[in-house]
């Protein structure tokens, strides 16, 4: 007793130096903040909560916590082992924890993506059985009151079948609470809206349109506060316009426009729903009511018997018919479970290749959109039927003669146990038939076998409590126990994957590896049972230093980080390409929605992670939350200067697609056994994605060139003169007149450049615009004539001898001048600066720079411009599809972000001395997904945590970062959330599916 008294009063002195002096430093670090005031509280929270138990098992409603109380007796005693390593969560990590496990086990949810949507969903699960329990209450009392109507009873229990039905398939769809909003200024980005194609200018600012991607002619995905846009020469938004087509018969929720359909579909689905359980309900509901609210009598009888002829009431609730049901459970879970796993390249665990994948693609992903809806109705009429248990009665009670004992009587009767428990029960069968239709199938068809095997005459105690529980709470412990054992599964391939790579990878052994391996040899015992605790718990596994030895970690919701740890949304370690992955994300979750709903992916849970591959991209997704039909998820872009690591991982992740899909393509079909089947990473399928092919290359013996060199002087003048006469027939030319004046160049200096003013071209382009007619007077016009009455050639003129000061004498700038121009950085001179001082005319004259350096490089690359023309449709098409700027600049992001088909940047290799040409294009791409082990990523994760955060090793070259090709670590820790993690990009929650 003195023990228990002295490590009793440790445990409190514990608690109570964290908020009287200071916390000390905790292995279960959440988000790396401290906690604050509040993680003070952690520790003074567990010893609270373990009171509170104690107090609650002496009164009369906690009689059943006697036993949990002396367990906790015992648990107090070691409440400092358990601070110390780091398995109860901190309080900022144990609310979200618990109310996620009570909205998932309890009341048959999913985890939410962030704190204020697990909240809204948590209120709005609890009123819905709230509700549910207070009308079977009503029921109750209706049908003890001695005069009561008649049917009261029922008709309370009907109106309670009807609200979980109701409400088990509105909020499996998550409508709107807390649904992601556009983000607000402070964010990169907002939830995905879909958008008219707002672009009313070009990037160049000369007023042509550039299209939109060639799968995105109608309407666009677009991020941002405005919900997308065009930009102007300046990278300012533009308001969108309203998409005039979708505004009629929609419905705006949050933000986000739900067509007429969507809406009629989903009210369809709740009205089948619900009238499909109450008319069961009500079916047999006068037959049990008559038989439940008095004892037994000739009068009785008679009633029961004319009511059963008069109403044609068939008793649907038989072993017949539950077996029936039972039996489609099963078979709907098996088809459920083919419709999704044949439609991946490898089948029988990922180990055999599957034949038959291209022929029936289509038709398993149209089954599997039916059995969404087939598979819900049916389990929805066996918890309606076979929902309450029957409790043991008296034999001279004629309730307790009826078979079954169900629903109406266990509500209206006075013996009912609990009301409350039937209302968890029905509310929790009736939302999780919708919110995982496979998961559930799988339930009910576990709980038919278990009351089938309970029906035997030699049954056991467990057969005895099965027998007397109904198929709802039954349906909550066993989805309790297979959701734990498919974590356990996940959690033991993980830790066998990290054992055997230990052994056998040459690489991943240190030094005294074998004495590691005695010691993981005899302790295997240990680590077996930190699986089971973990999987129990819904808390990772541990991997101490990356190492296959294992401990607990504390418990903490599915998402695994605290929202807005790093940049809420924003991009968490920004760079360059950041850019990219915003623009490559709303078509890349567009592509992936068929695949979430009804494709290969139709089976991922919250928790688990996808990557997905592209060129020299890695996108991370990870599941946040799931619906019926569709999933929220979060996107983060890996960094592309791939390091050492970042290559060998990347390699190896290119390896397992090319053999998945690649050689399958070709033609050998790639192998008929998975070669990667061991890997973390197993390939799923492969889409189309419109986004930006990217190409480098080394421009020696480009811009070097003496032929170019010399062109691009007469080059230059051309595309000035074509740019210069598009702002003069937009707006006169007024602007560029009064600047001409300004021009420090002498008259007699712009007299001798008149030899240089490509006449021919200006003539063609007057041609074309209709200036003078096609008789001799255009012919007759010379560049005198022209200099003396219009302001574009002593404009060119003085611009061109700005941009070349040496042209006059016939000197040709070099490749340092060609790229300091395209930067706009013209060579110093009066002439320079004049232009300089006029930042219109600057603009123009850099445009026509940066389309003369174009037109030479095109005409080294794809021959010589051959007419006038030819010249004319290159420059109109620059103007309109192309972008030519700096690469990395505003303007470069916001053409990028407004879809701009091309875009072409000149730098310098400070490293290589080279000159380099960047060429970005909207193309359709083949884009691979692959799926991960969920359990390993948020093991790795939590390793991480507990290594930086607590044990503050930040060593760059720590064992726990280096290449692990099986594992994939290093791409899983840069995936980590910031200041653990260094994804170039990490989105707000975004919904993907229907």
């Amino acid at each position: 007793a003195s023990v228990i008294c002295v490590r009793g009063w440790g445990s409190i002195c514990a608690a109570h130096y964290s908020m009287a002096v200071a916390p000390p430093p905790e292995p279960n670090q959440y988000g790396g903040g401290g906690g604050g005031p509040v993680g003070a509280c952690g520790r003074a929270f567990w010893c609270a909560l373990f009171f509170a138990t104690h107090a609650l098992q002496s009164e009369e409603f906690g009689a059943s916590l006697v036993v949990v109380d002396a367990c906790l007796h015992i648990a107090f005693l070691f409440l400092p082992l358990l601070w110390m390593v780091g398995f109860l969560p901190p309080l900022e990590a144990t609310v979200p924890w618990a109310m996620e496990q009570t909205l998932e086990v309890g009341l048959g949810g999913s985890p939410m993506a962030t704190d204020a949507r697990l909240g809204g969903m948590f209120a709005a699960s609890a009123l819905s059985l709230g509700l549910v329990y207070a009308l079977l209450f009503h029921a109750h009392d209706a049908a003890v009151y001695p005069f009561g109507l008649p049917y009261a009873g029922e008709n309370f229990v009907a109106a309670a079948v009807a609200v979980a039905a109701a409400s088990g398939y509105l909020l499996a769809q998550s409508f709107p609470l807390g649904a992601p909003r556009p983000a607000d200024s402070s964010h990169k980005l907002g939830s995905v809206a879909v958008v008219d194609d707002a672009m009313s200018r070009d990037g160049s600012g000369l007023g042509l349109s550039a299209p939109d991607c060639p799968d995105d002619a109608s309407t666009k995905v677009a991020f941002g506060p405005s919900g997308g846009g065009g930009v102007s020469s300046a990278g300012a938004e533009e308001p969108p316009r309203p998409r005039s087509a979708a505004a009629p018969g929609g419905l705006r929720c949050c933000g986000r426009l739900v067509s007429a359909s969507a809406v009629t579909l989903h009210l369809l689905l709740v009205a089948l729903a619900t009238g499909l359980a109450v008319g069961l309900f009500l079916g047999v509901a006068p037959l049990e009511s008559a038989m439940s609210t008095r004892p037994a009598s000739a009068e009785t009888l008679l009633l029961v018997e004319r009511e059963a002829s008069t109403l044609m009431v068939v008793d649907l609730r038989t072993s017949a018919v539950e077996m029936a049901l039972g039996i489609c459970a099963w078979l709907l879970w098996l088809a459920l479970q083919a419709a999704v796993l044949l439609q991946r390249p490898f089948v029988l665990f990922g180990v055999v290749r599957n034949p038959s994948l291209r022929l029936l693609r289509r038709p398993l992903a149209a089954l599997h959109r039916f059995l969404l809806v087939l598979t819900p109705l049916v389990l929805l009429a066996y918890v309606v039927l076979f929902a309450a248990p029957q409790p043991a009665v008296d034999s001279g009670d004629v309730a307790g003669a009826a078979e079954p004992y169900t629903m109406a009587v266990w509500a209206m009767s006075p013996r009912a146990p609990s009301n409350f428990a039937l209302a968890l029960g029905l509310t929790r069968a009736a939302r999780w038939v919708w919110q995982r239709p496979n998961r559930a199938a799988l339930d009910v068809g576990i709980v038919f076998a278990l009351r089938a095997a309970s029906s035997s005459p030699s049954s056991s105690a467990l057969a005895e409590w099965v027998a007397s529980s109904g198929a709802a709470l039954l349906l909550l412990v066993v989805s309790f126990v297979t959701s734990r054992l498919v974590a356990l599964h996940q959690k033991l391939r993980f830790a066998l994957t990290v054992y055997v790579t230990s052994w056998n990878g040459e690489k991943q052994r240190i030094s005294g590896h074998g004495r590691l391996m005695w010691v993981v040899g005899l302790t295997w015992p240990l680590s077996l049972a930190m699986l089971l605790i973990a999987s129990v718990v819904g808390a990772p596994l541990v991997p101490v230093f990356s190492l296959p030895i294992f401990l607990v970690g504390f418990p903490r919701p599915v998402r695994h980080w605290p929202w807005g740890m790093g940049g809420r949304g924003g991009q968490a370690s920004p760079s360059a390409d950041s850019v990219y992955y915003e623009h490559v994300a709303p078509r890349l979750l567009r592509a992936m929605a068929p695949l979430m709903v009804s494709g290969p992916l139709a089976a991922l849970l919250p928790g688990d992670q996808c990557l997905v591959r592209f060129q020299n991209k890695l996108v991370w997704l990870q599941v946040l939350e799931r619906a019926h039909r569709h999933a929220v998820v979060c996107v983060k872009g890996l960094e592309l200067q791939e390091t050492s690591c970042h290559t060998v991982e990347a390699a190896r992740v290119d390896d397992i697609f090319e053999h998945t899909f690649v050689g399958a393509q070709g033609g050998d079909g790639g192998g008929g056994i998975n070669q990667h089947h061991a890997n973390t990473l197993q390939a799923v399928a492969q889409v189309d994605v419109c986004t930006y092919s990217d190409a480098r290359n080394v421009l020696t013996g480009i811009i070097d060139n003496p032929d170019n060199l010399k062109a691009l002087p007469s080059t230059f003048l051309k595309t000035l003169v074509w740019a210069l006469r598009k702002v003069v027939r937009r707006d006169g030319g007024r602007a560029f007149k009064a600047a001409w004046k300004e021009s420090p160049l002498d008259d007699y200096y712009l007299e001798e450049l008149v030899k240089h003013f490509p006449m021919k071209w200006y003539l063609h382009l007057e041609a074309q615009a209709g200036v003078a007619d096609a008789g001799g007077e255009q012919a007759s016009r010379s560049a005198a004539d022209v200099l003396q009455h219009d302001a574009i050639l002593p404009l060119a003129l003085s611009c061109y001898a700005a941009a070349f000061p040496g042209s006059g004498s016939g000197a040709t700038p070099t490749a340092a001048d060609v790229h300091a121009a395209f930067h706009g950085k013209l060579s110093q001179g009066v002439g320079a600066r004049w232009v300089s001082g006029n930042p219109d005319l600057q603009r123009i004259v850099v445009l026509a720079y940066q389309y003369a350096f174009k037109a030479v490089y095109d005409q080294m690359i794809y021959g010589d411009i051959e007419s006038y023309a030819e010249l004319e449709e290159y420059l109109v098409g620059y103007s309109r599809d192309w972008y030519l700027g700096e690469e990395g600049s505003a303007e470069w992001e916001a053409n990028v972000r407004a879809n701009r088909p091309h875009l072409f940047a000149l730098d310098f290799d400070q490293t290589k001395r080279v000159y380099t040409g960047r060429v970005l294009s909207l193309l359709d791409m083949p884009v691979h997904v692959g799926v991960l082990n969920g359990e390993g990523v948020r093991a790795y994760w939590a390793a991480m945590g507990l290594e930086l955060l607590y044990m503050t090793n930040d060593d760059e070259e720590r064992y726990s970062i280096q290449a692990h090709p099986t594992l994939l670590r290093n791409l899983t820790l840069q995936a980590a959330e910031p200041p653990l993690g260094y994804a170039i990009f990490a989105s707000v929650p975004l919904v993907v599916g229907e």
